[in-house]
């Protein structure tokens, strides 16, 4: 579609998301730049999946550009959690919250691949504000599903 166009800076933090996301605790995720239906999505297929979602970004700044992104990450409950009691699973909330917090740990981390120059040019971020960021948490226990939305902010 693109053809012989170079990826925005926009384009590569979300593909280098996307593909932490995929490698993310042993790859068990199905992940998808892009909303998923969760009320047809199929949990017997993929157990646990991942939507990435670019709420918000900056276009016009002279300089580094904001983005708000947002992460959907969901997971079928373990049949052993007590369902009759209404509750959710905490460990696997706790699993999708240290999830998220080490791929957005990876994506400060990450650096352009044949990019060089002063340190931080090369970054995929630049900076990720670690003040306003969000967790909050979802389920459908009558489908047997929860997850979490974090959202956070990074300028790029």
């Amino acid at each position: 579609m693109n053809e012989g166009f170079a990826d925005s800076q926009r384009v590569r933090v979300l593909k280098r998301l996307t593909s932490i996301f995929k490698e993310s605790n042993g790859g068990r995720y199905y992940v998808r730049r892009g909303a998923i239906n969760w009320s047809q999505f199929n949990f017997d297929q993929n157990q646990y999946a991942v939507s990435i979602n670019c709420d918000e970004s900056s276009f016009l700044r002279p300089g580094p550009q904001t983005m708000i992104i947002s992460v959907e990450m969901m997971g079928k409950l373990p049949t052993e959690t007590e369902l009759v009691a209404g509750n959710i699973d905490d460990t696997g909330i706790d699993i999708f919250h240290e999830d998220v917090a080490l791929a957005v740990g990876q994506l400060m981390e990450s650096k352009q691949e044949g990019q060089g120059g002063d340190p931080g040019e090369d970054s995929v971020v630049l900076r990720i504000d670690q003040i306003h960021d969000k967790i909050v948490e979802m389920a459908d226990l009558n489908r047997g599903i929860q997850g979490i939305i974090a959202f956070f902010i990074i300028d790029y």
